[in-house]
């Protein structure tokens, strides 16, 4: 009975790998292959070698928009674990279950508004000429010219890191919380014959029993600020210049605006190749983490 039961699982297993060889390895290894080639949109593929990769390496905007991306990377790190994980303690210290699920719904609805839109709404209410923060300026420095907040190359890629300040993510406070949830009532209860209460037992007892949670926030926050271009072309589209230019809008503009897709699949490739590293580090931190 049970080895018929496995059997009967088989097609269904093997019609989730045939979708997958499809429609995630298929596109792959075509970006591979024509990362080889100067190819455009009705015109026949052209093979280059490794030019495209030689350029990739030298070219002037990718170079800065690399370390641009490391540099956000590292303050995403640091904005998507500090404030989830002491928004989910404070949540997880409320005496109120009923307390607990209200502000837990509070916190998860502005998580169903699309990316886009909170950017426009940033872009329109916050940084334009009349927005608040000009109007702040405006009402504490009388005659204070508007601040062109995403036209200055010192504000704009700043301003744009802004954009969803909080950084309260319902994701990450999701994960923080339910890794509270989990820990035993015995643990607390021997940090509190020790005489550790309050934040003091958080830091010291309950968040290095969180590691498994922040190695997964971490895995997925490093996927997400690598692959992200939108809200650079939503709000600067890589301006002023290319001061707020990153990896992924430039294979944006690459592709969809100068109509040089070989070029990039190979900033594709990159991204990809730094991802899939990344990711397995933090996965084998994660594995001895849960090993022990």
């Amino acid at each position: 009975m049970r080895t018929y039961r496995a059997f009967w699982f088989l097609p269904w297993v093997v019609f989730c790998l045939v979708l997958v060889c499809v429609f995630v390895w298929t596109p792959m290894f075509w970006l591979l292959q024509k990362s080889f080639y100067a190819y455009s949109l009705g015109e026949a593929p052209r093979w280059v070698g490794w030019q495209n990769f030689i350029e990739c390496f030298s070219a002037d905007p990718l170079i800065p928009a690399s370390f641009r991306l490391l540099g956000i990377v590292i303050f995403f790190q640091m904005a998507t674990k500090v404030v989830p994980l002491l928004a989910a303690r404070v949540l997880y210290g409320l005496s109120s279950e009923k307390a607990r699920h209200a502000y837990r719904t509070l916190f998860l609805l502005p998580w169903v508004i699309p990316g886009v839109a909170v950017q426009l709404i940033w872009l329109q209410l916050i940084y334009s000429d009349y927005g608040l923060l000009n109007w702040v300026l405006g009402f504490w420095g009388q005659g204070v010219a508007p601040v062109a907040w995403l036209s200055h190359p010192s504000y704009a890629l700043g301003a744009v890191l802004l954009v969803g300040f909080p950084f309260v993510s319902g994701l990450e406070l999701l994960l923080f919380y339910a890794g509270l949830s989990r820990l035993p009532d015995s643990v607390r209860e021997a940090a509190a014959l020790d005489g550790c209460r309050g934040w003091r037992r958080f830091f010291w007892v309950e968040l290095p029993l969180l590691k498994p949670e922040i190695a997964t926030v971490i895995s997925l926050t490093l996927i997400s600020s690598i692959q992200t271009y939108e809200n650079i072309l939503v709000m600067t589209k890589g301006g002023p210049g290319f001061s707020t230019a990153l990896p992924g809008f430039l294979m944006y503009l690459q592709a969809f605006v100068y109509g040089r897709f070989g070029y990039a699949c190979v900033i594709g490739l990159m991204l990809f190749l730094v991802i899939v590293a990344l990711v397995f580090v933090t996965r084998r931190w994660e594995a001895r983490i849960h090993g022990g």
